[in-house]
């Protein structure tokens, strides 16, 4: 957590605001770009943000698959990252394999 406020901390606000801009922008478009996703989309997400199931059971015509990892905030990967990196190894194997 240290490393991610201090990281934020000593961001320009200027790259912050653009940011937050394309963040918004991102998710004005997000229904229409997964409706476009022609494979199954795999998400690892943490219980603090999971996926919004209703949008991507509406957009994700091939599908989803959402591996939550539990006790974390925003940043699974860096707050849990040895769970992460397994989900995405299952997660690579999984898409291998055809699943």
């Amino acid at each position: 957590m240290k490393k991610v406020v201090k990281d934020v901390l000593q961001t320009d606000s200027a790259v912050s605001i653009k940011t937050i801009e394309a963040m918004i922008q991102s998710s004005l478009t997000e229904g229409d770009r997964l409706s476009k996703v022609s494979l199954p989309v795999h998400v690892i997400t943490s219980d603090y943000a999971p996926v919004n199931r209703p949008v991507m059971e509406k957009y994700c015509k091939a599908g989803f698959k959402e591996k939550i990892i539990r006790g974390t905030g925003h940043y699974p990967k860096i707050e849990k990252p040895e769970e992460f990196n397994q989900l995405l190894m299952e997660t690579v194997n999984e898409i291998a394999a055809g699943k």
